[in-house]
């Protein structure tokens, strides 16, 4: 070998090393962010994933509303988890970024959502070349997962469902008699008298715009007082009013009764409203590998927005503590 190949080939050397090193950085010191359109069920589909290190293992959120995405507000409740996970949010059909990206109108069913769960699910797995992923569930997404888990626990690391559906029509009982009590207290006329007219089981699309309307304003969220709330939540209801009735069929206690992958519950009660109980009942019902659940005592519903860190480091704990037990 000549000099001028050795120093050839000690460069080249050099720059493979340094490569190697520079991708080992990106791991460990910058996160990627990776926003894609993938087909899944025969439409396009909006995915975000971010993580520091690919050999992570995948933390899939399965969002509420529903129809509505979490992506928007993701960055106050993930930038520890990105750490940990390869962070995914994914944006379901008729929802955020994959509602502009489609148009024309499909039947939606529970079938068709667990459905497109399943194909992001093994996409994901693919993608990442991984055998299960970590499964987080909030509020009306729980309908989709829990029966989604049921099926393909063999495709599931844990289930961590925060703040769940149990039982659409005792959840609109506990509700509407909650709000009548803080009407009557207020003395607020109006709201006396329409929820009065509200009918149980909802079977009318104007007994879930006024639950919901009353819902959002003992909450403080001022946007429900204004004028075009009612044309807004008609519009929302026009699209996923037939699947809430659907899904409220059936509750959790009749749906699932057996897990066979861990489940962690996650339920804020700081609102001290009756219906997180049913919550802890369905719990004690449910048989699991391995069961635990968190009270978030200073959050109500959507704990990611008043307890991101401690939800946050359960997220980890509750990883940390299966690859223990694995050990």
């Amino acid at each position: 070998m000549n000099f001028k190949t050795k120093i050839i080939r000690t460069f080249f050397t050099l720059f493979l090393l340094s490569f190697n090193i520079h991708i080992g950085l990106c791991d460990s010191e910058t996160m990627t962010d990776t926003s894609e359109i993938v087909r899944i069920g025969g439409i396009n589909q909006y995915v975000n994933s971010k993580y520091y290190n690919k050999a992570s293992p995948i933390l899939l959120f399965i969002h509420g509303g529903p129809g509505r995405s979490l992506i928007g507000s993701a960055n106050t409740f993930n930038d520890e988890l990105v750490k940990k996970f390869i962070v995914v949010h994914w944006d379901q059909r008729k929802s955020g970024k994959t509602e502009e990206l489609n148009s024309g109108n499909v039947d939606l069913s529970l079938d068709l959502l667990i459905s497109d769960t399943y194909e992001i699910v093994s996409f994901l797995l693919e993608k990442y070349s991984k055998r299960k992923i970590y499964l987080v569930s909030h509020s009306w997404g729980s309908e989709i997962a829990f029966p989604f888990v049921s099926m393909y626990p063999d495709l599931i690391h844990a289930f961590i469902p925060i703040s769940p559906v149990i039982n659409q029509h005792e959840n609109t009982r506990l509700t509407v008699s909650m709000l009548k009590s803080w009407a009557k207290s207020k003395n607020d006329s109006l709201a006396i008298s329409e929820l009065e007219t509200i009918k149980i089981p909802l079977e009318e699309q104007n007994d879930l715009y006024l639950q919901q309307k009353w819902l959002f304003i003992h909450n403080g969220e001022e946007f429900a007082s204004k004028e075009d709330f009612r044309e807004i939540y008609y519009k929302w209801m026009k699209i996923w009013f037939p699947l809430v009735l659907e899904a409220s069929k059936k509750n959790l206690f009749e749906k699932v009764s057996v897990l066979k992958c861990p489940v962690f519950f996650i339920e804020g009660n700081g609102d001290k409203q009756e219906i997180h109980l049913l919550t802890k009942k369905y719990f004690n019902y449910l048989e699991a590998e391995i069961k635990k659940f968190y009270w978030f005592t200073d959050s109500g519903h959507t704990v990611f927005n008043t307890e991101p860190e401690k939800l946050q480091n359960v997220i980890i704990e509750i990883s940390e503590s299966l690859e223990s037990y694995k050990n």
